[in-house]
């Protein structure tokens, strides 16, 4: 083949190399609404943890939200997020939803007003994700294949020339 068709088809490849990786850093936005209901008794403390709504959470989480809704009775919370200093404490008498700050927590729960008392709990975590995840593999492996082929191509054209 000539050298500059070689070239071009190169460098085509690296321009189409460029556009998959651009493609790549696409990224979009995953609602994961988990739900679970307690019947919660008084005197009794209730442990609430990350792992009670689903399994791992493998992507970027951008936000973690808990709701809880409780009719007819006071709740008592504390929570905290490991590895971290972060904690917090309060009571629930109606509805409220927390912010969390990771998508990992520990949660306590007893109920101090009232006898026994049915608990929502509701997991809102927003993350992102790249469905074109393989545009970047087939990016690099087009970067590899186009460097590679210039560079037999420049230096078998400089040692037979």
């Amino acid at each position: 083949m000539e050298f500059k068709g070689v070239v071009a088809i190169a460098f085509a490849m690296l321009f189409l190399a460029f556009l998959l990786a651009v493609l790549g850093m696409y990224t979009t936005e995953v609602h994961l609404d988990f739900e679970k209901l307690a019947v919660l008794r008084n005197n009794v403390t209730y442990l609430l943890t990350s792992r009670n709504f689903s399994k791992e959470i493998h992507m970027q989480v951008e936000s973690t939200s808990l709701c809880i809704d409780v009719h007819d009775c006071d709740l008592h919370y504390s929570m905290a997020i490991p590895n971290t200093n972060y904690s917090f404490s309060g009571v629930v008498s109606n509805s409220t939803c927390i912010a969390l700050p990771s998508s990992r927590f520990t949660a306590l729960f007893s109920v101090t007003r009232g006898g026994t008392c049915d608990a929502l709990f509701k997991l809102r975590v927003i993350a992102s994700t790249s469905p074109f995840w393989y545009a970047s593999v087939v990016s690099l492996i087009l970067l590899i294949v186009s460097n590679v082929v210039l560079l037999y191509v420049f230096v078998k054209r400089k040692f037979t020339s």
